[in-house]
């Protein structure tokens, strides 16, 4: 299977991506993933090389899915020093000093924090 779709699987990266290691990358983890998951390959469901193509798309997917999640990573830390390594040793949260409840809004409800960490 594999000398038989390794050139289509490549074209079906290269048509996606313009970086060279990254079509190698995922050419690579599509044929990981074949070789694992090969007992869940049904012939009577369609052809080996419709799954394979079927794993290559998923395989691209979350790689898609992982690469926005790092550029939006960077464009959410742009602009921010970095802590040198003796401030980083400082920096561990320090109990609450205040007397009364902190604001603490939560992901479906605003609500007050009982943490003694604010």
């Amino acid at each position: 299977m594999y000398r038989a779709n390794i050139d289509a699987v490549t074209a079906y990266f290269a048509r996606r991506s313009t970086d060279p290691q990254t079509v190698a990358d995922l050419t690579a983890d599509t044929f990981v993933e074949a070789i694992t998951s090969y007992t869940t390959f049904d012939p009577r469901r369609g052809t080996a090389r419709a799954w394979l193509f079927g794993i290559a798309r998923r395989v691209f997917a979350k790689h898609c899915e992982s690469d926005a999640r790092r550029r939006e990573r960077t464009v959410r830390l742009a602009g921010r020093r970095e802590l040198a390594a003796s401030t980083r040793s400082r920096s561990r949260p320090r109990p609450c000093r205040r007397t009364t409840p902190c604001w603490s809004p939560s992901a479906s409800t605003a609500a007050f924090s009982t943490s003694p960490w604010c």
